[in-house]
């Protein structure tokens, strides 16, 4: 069922619909944020990525016409936390 609502709210971003995607954000903010968090160890920096990750799947989704969530978001987080640390050391 949440897969299909996906596809819906992804249906109404690629319509103009903003609120469409404030609630894609409201969706999965926490469970990303969590997953960021412990790949980074800084609530500040989890955050920010976070942010990096909705750009991202926004810019997907255009782009695509299609549902990347949350499988899109996870390899980007991936991939951007760990160049992220790789900086930090």
């Amino acid at each position: 069922m949440q897969q299909q609502d996906d596809v819906y709210f992804v249906e109404q971003v690629l319509a103009g619909n903003k609120q469409a995607f404030a609630f894609i954000i409201n969706r999965y903010k926490n469970r990303i944020y969590a997953m960021v968090l412990r790949m980074v160890k800084n609530p500040e920096d989890a955050k920010d990525l976070v942010q990096e990750c909705f750009i991202k799947i926004d810019s997907l989704i255009n782009m695509t016409g299609k549902e990347v969530l949350p499988a899109g978001c996870t390899e980007f987080l991936s991939i951007t936390a760990w160049i992220f640390s790789e900086k930090s050391k």
